[in-house]
């Protein structure tokens, strides 16, 4: 439960940030959110 807690926080914060900073920047920020979700954990 609280992972799920972290990621929406961290998507909604890469959200604002993205929006902020622009369309480009919020693609990479999405690209490393989903890189780092898909990664197998240690």
């Amino acid at each position: 439960m609280k992972k799920k807690l972290y990621f929406l926080v961290g998507m909604a914060a890469g959200y604002v940030l993205g929006s902020r900073a622009g369309r480009e920047r919020y693609e990479q920020l999405k690209t490393s959110a989903l890189k780092a979700v898909r990664s197998p954990q240690p």
